[in-house]
């Protein structure tokens, strides 16, 4: 191993050793999206820090919509919730993608990449999350843009109202 590569290790070993384990773990995850081309899950536990947070007293406490999905493949959850539109087909994929696959961060790829495994790919993937996001009110929200161009790679999350539709539906077929 050169030097280089040797006290970058070091420096991040003893940098990674002064946090807790969520503040390293949302870093490391960080430091993996950011340097290799697929993105790295976050463990859903792990709550993002984003930089425009607002200060703790004036956040609006709202309870967090808990995901409970009970089926085990994407295959039965849209099977059994039938989505009509590509957007509620991708809704659906991101929230099983977050809740399953402990992907709290997506990428249009990683969506479609699963909607395409069982044959239900979107045409458009960047165009239905768009419209997810520009929904009144946003279903999913667009989190940052790796690169300049039109087709950097962004990530996104479902919002509160992305998880409670999923839950509303799910109620009304009785599998909450």
């Amino acid at each position: 191993m050169e030097d280089k590569e040797l006290k970058t290790l070091t420096n991040c070993f003893e940098s990674l050793s002064e946090l807790d384990e969520p503040a390293r773990q949302r870093v490391l995850a960080w430091l993996n999206s950011r340097f290799l081309d697929e993105p790295s899950p976050i463990p859903s536990n792990t709550p993002p820090t984003p930089s425009h947070a607002q200060p703790e007293a004036e956040k609006e406490e709202e309870p967090a919509t808990e995901l409970d999905i009970p089926y085990e493949h994407l295959s039965e959850l849209l099977s059994k919730l039938y989505p009509r539109t590509a957007a509620e087909k991708v809704l659906y994929t991101s929230c099983y993608l977050h809740k399953k696959m402990g992907m709290r961060f997506l990428t249009g790829r990683v969506i479609n990449d699963e909607l395409k495994k069982h044959e239900e790919g979107v045409r458009n993937i960047t165009a239905t999350i768009n419209a997810l996001i520009e929904k009144t009110p946003a279903m999913m929200a667009q989190l940052e843009k790796n690169g300049k161009t039109a087709q950097a790679q962004k990530k996104y999350v479902v919002t509160e109202e992305g998880k409670r539709e999923i839950m509303q539906k799910l109620d009304l077929l009785g599998k909450k």
